[in-house]
């Protein structure tokens, strides 16, 4: 066999094993990749951390995880401050996190036709939302949006927090269709929230 031909057939040979294993480990590689799922394994995996507040890691296939600063216990209907990155946790099971505030103001000098606001964007998943969900509210534009079965009002915000109130949604309550019979011979129903019998008419 000719000597050139003997080293074409391993050269072939050669880049075939070499295309294998690469395709192999590339498909490995991203495979582990998606797997990814916080800040902890972005960073355990070795991927680059961004120098802001809260840190941020980016994984190759463009994913941007936030490292969760941790927030003292809140409750409903009573305003609390979300620090970027932090996260609070409700009673019952509604986790809201501050992802980023996007600021749109009007910079000083500038002839602007709109002032622009702070617009804080918040991830919320559990609790009667289930699903994640994210939600952007605005110091000018929505600063109360009903999700889920829960109403989201901003208070204030900085370029690093929001003050935000979360309430649950109030439902309409069913009552049921009983009557009673007053003195004067008319009868009424069950009614408001806690569907109790509306008061007989007077100066009967």
């Amino acid at each position: 066999m000719n000597k050139y031909v003997f080293i074409s057939i391993w050269t072939i040979v050669g880049v075939f094993i070499l295309a294998t294993f690469t395709g192999g480990y590339l498909i490995m590689n991203q495979q582990k990749i998606s797997l990814i799922a916080n800040f902890e394994e972005c960073t355990t995996a070795g991927y680059p951390i961004m120098e802001s507040y809260p840190e941020q890691c980016r994984t190759p296939d463009g994913r941007m995880f936030v490292r969760i600063i941790s927030s003292p216990e809140v409750s409903f209907g009573i305003p609390f401050t979300l620090q970027l990155g932090s996260q609070v946790s409700f009673d019952d099971g509604l986790n809201v996190t501050l992802v980023e505030v996007n600021d749109s103001r009007c910079k000083e000098g500038v002839v602007c036709i709109w002032a622009g606001e702070l617009s804080p964007f918040l991830y919320v998943k559990d609790g009667t939302i289930g699903v994640a969900e994210e939600i952007r509210l605005g110091t000018t534009a929505k600063t109360s949006i009903t999700q889920g079965g829960y109403v989201f009002s901003l208070n204030d915000a900085t370029e690093t927090t929001a003050t935000i109130t979360i309430t649950k949604e109030s439902k309409p309550v069913a009552c049921t269709k009983e009557a009673k019979l007053c003195p004067d011979g008319s009868a009424i129903g069950r009614t408001g929230p806690n569907c109790e019998f509306a008061p007989c008419p007077t100066g009967y």
